[in-house]
């Protein structure tokens, strides 16, 4: 961050006014996305994402307490 001069949207920003170091870091940050997206590090971006299966499951406080007490589980 502090070698690029801000964030992602400051980078864009000063692109758009002709900064060249903007640029570069620009390509580095999208070389970064597309390894996260395809490349060397896509198996772990993948098991973070299956945690979409367990979102589809109820999280309540009285589900999770049931299951954590062995009570009956009834709703609220």
């Amino acid at each position: 961050m502090t070698l690029g001069s801000g964030c992602g949207s400051k980078t864009l920003i000063r692109v758009g006014g002709g900064n060249l170091k903007s640029l570069v870091v620009l390509v580095f940050m999208a070389i970064a996305a597309y390894m996260t997206l395809r490349g060397c590090s896509a198996r772990s971006a993948s098991a973070c994402s299956s945690g979409e299966r367990a979102a589809r499951r109820r999280q309540d406080l009285p589900t999770l307490f049931a299951k954590w007490f062995g009570a009956s589980g009834a709703r609220w």
